[in-house]
């Protein structure tokens, strides 16, 4: 059982102190603050069971800010203590349904006893939840079966959307950019479904779904009749009306009409801000201050689904979704990967994507030299590569140069790589090499490993490294499809020897598929270098199976993606999800049965056991022969095969995390860490899924990565980098709007800049976020730091 979290707001320095020892004495863990406003602020980024407040205090008294933190928190426990109270605090205290009201003087024991009966209270109301969530999340996962066989046979007419799953997962986004909580975009999602299915099969029998569906998922579909303006059958208006009605509602009707005259068609029938964010979707207008964070995350879902389709082949549906991100928002970091995409995919047709890689490279420079750096050298790989070697060598010395000035030795060994490679560049490439072949690099060698491979073949057939033999040894073993691609583009007699080499002892398929193809070729020394490759036999593990989290959920076989449908369910990539997150430690059979499968005991053991056969088969990479465990089971339970090879983000990002709070690391060290966390955390862990424990892992990532960033923004700004303290900042914003240190870095560092009118504009932007999300003033040093602005 997780410990219960406990925030304390007393502003009496020694009240406070003391009973925040009380409490922790009795094994709780307690946060505890002076201030109403830093209860919120605290509230807001951290999950708390229950708050003990005072209410008498200057400021925010403790009532308003219970009454704030419930806007946000509406489960939370309380317990209110005062000195002195009016009828009327009583009469709101009851209104915002606290739990237990102490008066002092009181004695600790009593105080103890009201806190346990808090807690109490607050356990069993965890307890019914969970089990409620278990019942809801059984029944998605089964909904979510039958609406993706509904889809596969239904009409094309009879939903104005490609099909059920596509609506429901609109209606989430829809639901997510108004602000709804991970359970009411389940339930949203969930009703979405349903209602689509029952539009194109008899899914519910004429039976009312209130019979059938959880309580507020089945309300969500009764009152799709409900009209905004309150004319609907039962009346209800406005915001009576369930959040998911009201989505559903205006996605039922979008094919009746253009979304731009919906409302024109239906005067009164629709809610507007459903509207507006459906609007936002599709033509990117700019959010409202409230919405900055979910804004971030729309960027991030668009982007995420215009590389799903790239990955997909399906070039001209990423292309939109590439300019739709563009139109939403493009002075952003997922605008500039939205530019190299497109990039990207005028090169993969044929053209040389110049104009959009140039676009890159500006919007980039804007945002920050970490930005800057990463795009910068994509955009020389895909000019080199299409011959353009101006402004290729240009851009290629310029990320080498960025890459150097915050000490980012990856970007900067493949730089000089580049080079090398499509430059003519004669500088060492050892440091390169021994970058490359440090572990945590295995993702880069997966990205780049189509052109380093033929560069290295060449090279070491010209002129032997050890360096770069490890580095080809390396390819071999963990991303051999690359030898198969440069053997069909065209290889020297001496870089198919060097193949040869490289590819002896490996495991993969791949790599006995290019020795075959080696040892029957035209020069006998080639012939002779495969055929003694073949003899040495299997020395090293198969490829490497790379997991990332941090986003949506991608699998890789060595090189070889997973596509999405290939995934028996939901349940399956999820199972596989758990397991990569607890890594060498093994999850017992009643940890998976209880978040997958409650219920029957014997059926859910039978579907976990199907489960993890169908793992065992698929993680295999393609054309492997023998056996091969990536899941395996010991007395304690099931887990990941630990001997044998994988990256995975998460991993990563752990280290990372670690190392970037390491008391005994120098401040150098500190700031690599940092800034591998800022380029690791792509996205929210495991995005889109529900499940209480990814929850968990997800929010706790994203504190952790707050706290980071916020650091790095900070320790940037005092070493004077203020462009990177610029960029840094805004992504801690892009996480926690409300953040005023954020905005104060940004401040200053437009002030050091010389751009004083954005300093103001910044102050403007947070005095309206505070306003809107705390009904706050921005705190003195900001309006101190705005007037100095004003004043140029």
């Amino acid at each position: 059982m997780e410990p219960i979290r406990i925030l304390i707001l007393e502003d009496d320095a020694g009240m406070r102190e003391m009973l925040a020892n009380v409490v922790r004495a009795q094994g709780y863990e307690v946060e505890a603050v002076g201030k109403g406003e830093e209860a919120v602020r605290r509230a807001m980024a951290e999950s708390f069971d229950v708050i003990v407040a005072d209410i008498r205090m200057e400021g925010m008294d403790g009532l308003d800010t219970l009454a704030r933190v419930k806007e946000h928190r509406p489960d939370i426990g309380s317990l209110v203590v005062t000195g002195y109270s009016t009828e009327a605090d009583s009469i709101r205290a009851i209104r915002l349904g606290v739990g237990d009201y102490l008066k002092k003087p009181f004695r600790l024991p009593t105080f103890l006893a009201s806190v346990e009966a808090v807690v109490a209270r607050r356990r069993q109301e965890q307890r019914t939840a969970r089990q409620l969530r278990r019942a809801e999340r059984l029944a998605s996962w089964g909904v979510e079966t039958a609406a993706r066989a509904v889809d596969r046979g239904r009409e094309p007419e009879s939903l104005p959307f490609e099909g059920v799953v596509d609506m429901a997962e609109l209606a989430v986004r829809v639901a997510a950019d108004l602000g709804a909580d991970a359970d009411t975009c389940e339930a949203v999602h969930m009703a979405a479904m349903v209602e689509g299915i029952s539009r194109c099969s008899d899914l519910l029998h004429g039976k009312h779904p209130g019979e059938v569906l959880p309580a507020r998922v089945a309300s969500m579909i009764e009152n799709l009749e409900e009209r905004w303006d309150g004319e609907g059958p039962e009346g209800l208006p406005g915001e009576a009306i369930p959040l998911g009605s009201r989505i559903l509602a205006v996605l039922l009707n979008a094919g009746k009409g253009t979304l731009s005259n919906l409302a024109e068609l239906h005067p009164g029938a629709f809610d507007p801000a459903v509207l507006a964010a459906l609007r936002r979707a599709a033509a990117g207008e700019s959010p409202a201050p409230r919405e900055q964070a979910s804004h971030a995350r729309r960027r991030q879902g668009l982007l995420s689904l215009a590389r799903t389709l790239e990955h997909g082949g399906h070039y001209e549906a990423a292309g939109h979704a590439y300019q739709q991100l563009l139109t939403a928002d493009r002075a952003s970091r997922e605008g500039v990967e939205a530019l190299l995409g497109l990039a990207r995919l005028a090169y993969a047709r044929g053209g040389d994507g110049q104009s959009e890689a140039l676009q890159a490279v500006e919007e980039a420079r804007k945002l920050g030299p970490a930005t800057a750096g990463w795009a910068t050298l994509e955009a020389t790989l895909l000019l080199s590569r299409r011959g353009v070697s101006e402004p290729a060598r240009t851009l290629c010395e310029e990320a080498y140069r960025l890459f150097q000035q915050m000490r980012l030795g990856v970007g900067a060994a493949i730089t000089r790589m580049v080079a090398a490679c499509f430059h003519g560049s004669n500088a060492p490439l050892a440091p390169a090499f021994e970058v490359l072949l440090q572990p945590e690099y295995a993702d880069e060698l997966a990205v780049h490993g189509d052109w380093m491979i033929p560069f290295l073949l060449e090279k070491e057939a010209s002129d032997t490294d050890p360096g770069s033999q490890r580095l080809l040894k390396r390819f071999g073993r963990e991303f051999p499809a690359g030898f198969v691609r440069a053997l069909e583009d065209g290889l020297s007699s001496g870089a198919r020897r060097a193949a040869a080499a490289a590819l002896a002892g490996s495991a993969a398929p791949a790599a006995e598929a290019c020795l075959e193809q080696l040892s029957a070729d035209t020069e006998e020394s080639v012939r002779q270098a495969a055929q003694g490759a073949l003899q040495i036999g299997i020395e090293s593990p198969p490829p490497m199976l790379r997991l990332y989290s941090l986003g949506p959920f991608e699998v890789y076989k060595g090189e070889e993606r997973v596509a999405d449908k290939e995934w028996k369910s939901q349940k399956v990539r999820y199972l596989l999800a758990m397991l990569a997150a607890h890594r060498g430690r093994p999850l017992s059979e009643d940890v998976l049965l209880e978040t997958f499968w409650p219920g029957d005991p014997e059926k859910g053991r039978k579907n976990l056991y199907a489960a993890t056969s169908y793992l065992r088969r698929h993680l295999r990479p393609t054309g492997w022969k023998g056996e091969l465990d990536y899941v395996v089971r010991s007395p304690a339970g099931l887990t990941l095969n630990p001997d044998l090879p994988c990256w995975h983000d998460l991993d990563e990002l752990e280290k990372a995390l670690a190392d970037a709070t390491r008391p005994d690391a120098t401040p150098d060290r500190v700031l690599d860490s940092q800034r591998r966390v800022a380029r690791l955390y792509r996205g929210p862990y495991l995005e889109g899924s529900y499940l209480d424990w990814a929850l968990d892992l997800r929010n706790r990532l994203e504190l952790q990565v707050l706290d980071v960033l916020g650091r790095l923004a900070a320790e940037t700004e005092r070493r004077g980098q203020h462009q990177e303290a610029l960029e840094h900042s805004q992504r801690v914003l892009d996480l926690d709007p409300c953040c005023q240190e954020a905005h104060l870095i940004r401040m200053r560092a437009f002030l050091a800049l010389r751009r004083p009118e954005e300093a103001v504009r910044q102050f403007q932007h947070c005095r309206d976020v505070l306003n809107e999300e705390l009904d706050m003033e921005p705190a003195p040093p900001l309006v101190n730091l705005y007037q100095q602005a004003v004043k140029g």
